[in-house]
């Protein structure tokens, strides 16, 4: 594996590539907002050049960062129209985002448990994301209760080490809308 800098400013924009224990690849466009030594605090952005979710990811899990390519430039055009016309992050997410970024991991997985946030996350157990709250905690694990969409409720449990943990999603419009239908259903 070659060396990745992780060493950007957290203004310039990113694409963030992962290849998965299941040897799948994707990537995520954005800007790293904290450089941790074992993870990033990411600012992932939608397709449509919007702020989408504030993202842990774990530096082991990352195959490249690139930078200042033309599909980048692309994508900073899209985020130059969304924030003129005022719909760069329409959910606040900015603004809820940065009380992660005094957080160390172990502080945001409490934060999340004791928030009740509804969450998404990858580890190395699956590529699949899992969306729903965390109910647990311990030093060594979680226990997170997975959502069922179909019911708005929670019906699958899965215990999982800390350390498997590879994606956090933080916060994200998908998940504040979840959150607001749980409230008001």
């Amino acid at each position: 594996m070659h060396h990745i800098n992780f060493d950007i400013p957290s203004t310039q924009l990113v694409e963030i590539h992962v290849h998965t224990e299941q040897d799948e690849e994707f990537f995520s466009i954005g800007y790293i907002i904290k450089n941790a030594p074992d993870y990033l605090l990411f600012q992932s952005v939608s397709e449509q050049g919007i702020l989408d979710n504030i993202q842990y990811r774990k530096k082991e899990s990352i195959s490249e960062i690139e930078i200042e390519t033309d599909y980048l430039k692309m994508y900073e055009q899209f985020i130059f129209y969304t924030k003129a016309n005022h719909i760069f992050d329409c959910f606040k997410l900015e603004t809820i985002g940065n009380q992660f970024i005094k957080f160390n991991f172990e502080e945001m997985l409490d934060f999340c448990l004791k928030e009740n946030k509804i969450i998404s996350l990858v580890s190395d157990l699956s590529d699949d994301l899992l969306i729903g709250k965390i109910i647990l905690a311990d030093t060594k694990k979680i226990v997170f209760a997975e959502i069922d969409f179909e019911e708005m409720n929670y019906f699958e449990k899965h215990t999982i080490s800390k350390e498997a943990i590879q994606y956090l999603e933080l916060i994200s419009a998908e998940n504040i809308l979840y959150t607001q239908y749980e409230q008001h259903k």
